[in-house]
């Protein structure tokens, strides 16, 4: 259950353990029966997807951001790295992580994101399995405009 932080950007999530029974509190933000809790103040987490135990956040507040991944299950965040560009699926999250500052020789589109006032970074492709939580490499490798 989300609720938007008072005092700046992003939410925070209150996350009920439903019991054998399948009892449940009614759906409102309650941090005192909350089984966990993510997100502070100051940190501007916003919900993206869950699948089964995997909740998949998104920390930002302008246009380079971050993926963020918690276990559910183990109360645990399991991912957080410098991404922009993910998809989820039930079985994985794809993602791009940036890597490095790209230049010329190293970015084809260096120019164009130059001429339009961008940055450029390298990004290489990884997938987050979500039955063991590992993290592979594809061996696919980019380069996106930053601000």
């Amino acid at each position: 259950m989300p609720e938007a932080h008072a005092d700046g950007p992003g939410e925070q999530f209150a996350i009920y353990r439903i019991g054998k029974t399948r009892e449940f509190t009614p759906c409102r933000f309650d941090a005192g029966r909350a089984t966990t809790v993510i997100g502070e103040a100051g940190d501007p987490l916003w919900f993206s997807a869950l699948h089964d135990h995997m909740l998949v956040l998104t920390r930002s507040t302008g246009p380079d951001g971050d993926l963020v991944v918690y276990d559910l299950d183990n109360g645990r965040k399991i991912l957080d790295v410098p991404a922009n560009r993910f998809e989820t699926t039930a079985t994985a999250v794809t993602f791009w992580e940036r890597v490095g500052t790209a230049d010329a020789k190293s970015c084809p589109e260096f120019a164009e994101h130059q001429k339009n006032g961008f940055g450029s970074a390298l990004t290489a492709e990884k997938r987050l399995s979500m039955s063991d939580a590992t993290v592979t490499a594809t061996g696919r490798t980019a380069c996106e405009a930053t601000q």
